[in-house]
């Protein structure tokens, strides 16, 4: 299907942005997965491989798919800054220019209701490493899902740069959500939900026919796997 000629061209819709899964999985293998039972689960789980199967060329190309992952309201927070899908595409636009990244293997893939957390293999010029990503998603129906919200990395030397993308308001939100976190302090309790309060808890099934099922599964793909 082409783009250019074509007044019906749906991007996300596109074969090129939409690979089976167990074909992907061929390709890129998640060493340590849980089962994704839920339709959105299965979007999810979709969609990410087939961002890995987007990535390694290029900034453009880079581009050109997160017209498929993000939408236009869309945040990520990358190394503890929160940006705008345009921020982030600008900060990306910089990083790729002058950094050689290259993602490798999946080493792990969560996904819970509407949440995906990914763990994978990558290098920065050659030099080997592993990273986590955390991501929140939002059912666009045929269109299928996008991230809402996402968290890449912690706060580190690459904190300042990452200011640096911001609006002076912008900024200054920022500034004002580090000092809270900075001056926050842990009640004195022994209630771990009132210590460590979760902002956006997901579902935890104590059902012991799931548990079984995804511990089968999971164990049948690390003997698939010969681990």
């Amino acid at each position: 299907m082409s783009e250019t000629n074509n007044t019906d061209y749906v991007m996300e819709k596109d074969p090129q942005y939409n690979v089976p899964t167990a074909e992907l999985l061929k390709t890129f293998p998640i060493r340590y997965e849980t089962p994704a039972v839920s339709q959105m689960n299965k979007n999810v789980q979709n969609r990410m491989l087939n961002g890995f199967n987007q990535w390694n060329h290029g900034y453009e190309a880079w581009e050109k798919w997160g017209n498929v992952l993000y939408y236009p309201g869309s945040v990520y927070t990358v190394h503890g800054v929160r940006l705008t899908l345009k921020e982030y595409q600008k900060a990306m636009q910089i990083s790729l220019k002058r950094v050689n990244i290259q993602m490798g293997n999946f080493m792990n893939m969560l996904l819970v209701d509407d949440w995906m957390a990914i763990q994978y293999e990558i290098s920065t010029n050659g030099h080997p490493g592993r990273t986590m990503e955390f991501a929140r998603f939002k059912d666009f129906g045929d269109r299928g899902a996008k991230v809402d919200e996402g968290w890449g990395g912690v706060r580190a030397g690459d904190y300042d740069g990452m200011m640096m993308f911001l609006k002076p308001e912008e900024k200054e939100a920022q500034k004002k959500y580090m000092d809270e976190i900075t001056a926050m302090t842990l009640k004195d309790t022994d209630n771990l939900d009132e210590k460590y309060p979760v902002e956006y808890p997901t579902t935890i099934s104590t059902e012991k026919k799931q548990a079984d099922e995804g511990s089968c599964t999971c164990r049948n793909r690390c003997l698939e796997q010969g681990l």
